[in-house]
């Protein structure tokens, strides 16, 4: 085989290859003993249907590169795929807020890596990625994993996306669509039957829906603060996590342009959620812990919960929800 000359395009083709047919992954070759099956793995008129990758700079010197016929590349084709069916799926996560639904959806088997956040206590919920590679959300990191499903926010990166559905990368879109909890739960139910895990998905939803921390308190206008100064309220996770015990937001909202520590306190909130890690360090973190907004509050209720529980609209919203029942209960 050493002593065939492949086409001068070659490259080109093993490209157009490599791009059309990722899915095949890549074989290696290699002869056991002096022994030739006599049979030429490419001639010149052949069209490239499979590409064996070694080193290209050793390509005259052994089993290092070549480009197979159609014939033998279905004879591997169905050669191996009886073992490429039976395995399982697996699954990719690149953003925080898929790490997450995937770490409460799918079996430890069938997730193959997931973001450096899922390694972060302070950001993951009851379950967090302790024997799973770590993924950059680029395309290099990801070459080892076109064979894999990869959930990913497409709005988050669009340019990688684009380039892993040109290569026929299979993709699970984590957007941030969902607004109301009918439509998280929609979700949640999709994810698990795309992850074959149609119960636990559906134990999830049952859950969340029969859980009740409905405080019954007669004034309710909440502010919620964190250590980067006042929520967006537009995002689904607040108005949902005020809902679910029965509190509303302030009459007239604070927003980042008119907040300050005056601001606050005319605003006469009748309860205070602090999303804290204690991690901060600017003008909105401290005045968390300012001694006019304590004094305000001494005989109010003032709550704090770990900000994880509303970084994304998931079922971490629920357990948030959950930690302020039990203070204010």
């Amino acid at each position: 085989e050493s002593e065939i000359q492949p086409v001068e395009n070659f490259i080109q083709h093993a490209i157009h290859y490599a791009n059309k047919y990722s899915s095949y992954g890549i074989i290696k070759l290699q002869h056991d003993g002096d022994a030739r099956s006599g049979e030429r793995l490419f001639q010149i008129d052949d069209e490239p249907y499979a590409l064996i990758y070694g080193d290209i700079n050793q390509y005259n010197y052994g089993c290092s590169l070549y480009l197979i016929r159609k014939d033998v590349a279905k004879k591997l084709t169905a050669l191996f795929l009886p073992f490429t069916t039976q395995a399982s799926e697996q699954f990719v996560s690149l953003t925080l807020c898929s790490d997450r639904l995937l770490i409460e959806l799918a079996e430890p088997s069938q997730i193959a890596a997931q973001s450096p956040y899922s390694k972060n206590p302070l950001m993951m919920l009851n379950k967090i990625n302790t024997d799973k590679p770590v993924l950059e959300p680029q395309l290099t990191a990801l070459l080892p994993y076109l064979d894999k499903t990869i959930l990913i926010n497409e709005t988050f990166y669009p340019k990688l996306v684009a380039e892993l559905k040109k290569l026929g990368v299979k993709i699970i879109p984590i957007n941030d669509s969902p607004q109301t909890p009918d439509e998280l739960f929609t979700l949640i139910l999709d994810l698990g039957k795309q992850l074959g895990n149609e119960q636990k998905a559906a134990d999830l939803v049952t859950k969340l829906k029969s859980q009740n921390f409905h405080l019954n308190r007669p004034l309710t206008d909440t502010l919620i603060l964190s250590e980067t100064g006042v929520v967006e309220s537009y995002y689904p996770q607040y108005p949902v996590l005020l809902n679910l015990l029965g509190l509303t937001p302030l009459k007239t909202p604070l927003t980042a342009q008119n907040f300050s520590l005056e601001k606050v306190i005319l605003s006469q909130p009748n309860v205070l959620i602090s999303l804290t890690d204690k991690q901060g360090y600017n003008a909105q973190a401290e005045l968390l812990q300012h001694p006019m907004l304590q004094d305000f509050f001494k005989n109010q209720p003032l709550v704090s919960i770990p900000m994880k529980y509303t970084y994304c609209f998931d079922h971490g919203v629920w357990q948030g929800a959950e930690k302020i029942y039990e203070q204010l209960k």
